[in-house]
């Protein structure tokens, strides 16, 4: 099941990226947000491509993975829990 906008904004809450923000504010973010979900092992967006979004975990792990240059098998970089985001180059893209 998918978080609404008040569990949303208990989340954002959280992040220190949201510290010291206004309930009022947190809530007009939450309800401007698209939740997603996607199942294990489904892909989120490929290597190369632009994210076209910022996507925060919000419950679960992601897998990353990258291909190094030359490479024919990807490389295991991590995970990415509760709390994590991803994607931030979206934001660079419309400063």
């Amino acid at each position: 099941m998918l978080p609404e906008t008040p569990q949303i904004a208990a989340f954002l809450s959280e992040l220190a990226l949201f510290a010291g923000v206004s309930a009022d504010r947190l809530n007009f973010v939450a309800q401007r947000m698209s939740p997603v979900s996607f199942g294990e092992e489904e892909l989120v967006f490929e290597q190369g491509e632009e994210a076209g979004s910022l996507f925060f975990v919000y419950n679960g792990r992601v897998q990353v993975t990258r291909y190094p240059p030359g490479a024919r098998e990807e490389k295991m970089l991590g995970f990415l829990d509760a709390g994590d985001l991803f994607g931030q180059e979206v934001l660079e893209a419309h400063q």
